[in-house]
């Protein structure tokens, strides 16, 4: 019987865990400025916390991997551009 109650609590656990990494989720994608400011204070704990900072802290990371495609992207598009410049000389 404690097996099949700490089964029902771990499921719990992780049902909220999803949630809140679901909700966040929806925020990166329909609202990221209001996801980027909302910040844990007074050490909120719990499942559901514990997976919408998750979510953020994936997304943050996300947004830096992709800032940082662009921005070599972009110096190759102007390194080219220099280069056709020089080759119109």
């Amino acid at each position: 019987m404690n097996t099949e109650v700490s089964q029902e609590v771990q499921e719990l656990h992780s049902a909220d865990f999803e949630k809140g990494f679901n909700h966040a989720s929806i925020l990166a994608d329909f609202s990221p400025d209001l996801l980027t400011e909302i910040e844990p204070k007074n050490n909120p704990s719990g499942e559901y916390f514990d997976g919408f900072f998750s979510a953020k802290e994936l997304y943050n990371e996300q947004r830096k991997e992709n800032s940082q495609e662009l921005k070599a992207m972009e110096d190759l598009r102007n390194k080219s551009k220099e280069r056709d410049n020089e080759l119109e000389r």
